[in-house]
């Protein structure tokens, strides 16, 4: 979110022509630019994610960057 500078839900309303630039409304009903860089969802890549491996992970409503430390079964246990 470019007004919070978090990583945060929000909802893709349209693309900007051709390019990786979308608009993205959040929570608040305001929108702003995203590049598609920074947007992950339903169809992006899912990788094998291992211990040590940094991640963008929950943490009340927002994401935030952080390092996996522990697994169990298919939870992530997560140092921010």
């Amino acid at each position: 979110n470019n007004f919070s500078n978090v990583y945060e839900l929000g909802k893709i309303k349209d693309r900007i022509g051709k390019g990786r630039l979308f608009t993205i409304e959040w929570s608040n009903d305001k929108q702003s630019i995203q590049n598609s860089n920074h947007i992950f969802g339903k169809y992006t890549r899912n990788p094998t994610i291992l211990i040590n491996d940094y991640v963008l992970a929950p943490k009340e409503t927002i994401f935030l960057p952080g390092q996996v430390i522990g697994k169990r079964g298919s939870n992530l246990k997560v140092k921010f």
